[in-house]
């Protein structure tokens, strides 16, 4: 198990959800709808010396529907952040939490951050989404 195989787990995940790009590496460029996947900024990795490494690892996973000025871009990122339905990162991630067998379990734990996300010099409407996963 190494970073980069969970990364494109959670990419392999995601791209089960119809129409949307997927990216397990940061692009200089996105086309919505997308979604990027890396490791949290914040709190990354929690080690746990009795077991002998890492015990779990957290992702922000970055999603971007549509111009922040698009009329129906909250309705489509919505649909995103919605517990249920073919659209849902909620629901993408359940249907597989072990991620093809590479981890024990991977989940989202919450959504953040929704509103305006610059990537670039592009201004999309989006949130960050924070799966975390177990190894």
């Amino acid at each position: 198990m190494g970073i980069a195989a969970i990364r494109d787990g959670i990419k392999t995940r995601l791209e089960t959800i119809p129409g949307l790009r997927c990216h397990d590496t940061v692009p200089d460029s996105v086309m919505p709808p997308a979604v990027v996947v890396r490791p949290s900024p914040e709190q990354f990795a929690t080690y746990d010396v009795a077991l002998g490494g890492v015990r779990n690892l957290l992702f922000e996973v970055t999603l971007v529907v549509s111009k922040a000025w698009d009329r129906t871009a909250q309705d489509t990122l919505d649909s995103y952040i919605d517990p249920t339905g073919a659209n849902s990162v909620y629901a993408a991630m359940e249907a597989g939490p072990t991620l093809g067998g590479i981890v024990a379990d991977a989940y989202v734990r919450s959504a953040s951050n929704y509103g305006m996300i610059t990537w670039g010099t592009t201004a999309y409407l989006g949130c960050d989404f924070l799966v975390e996963v177990m190894v």
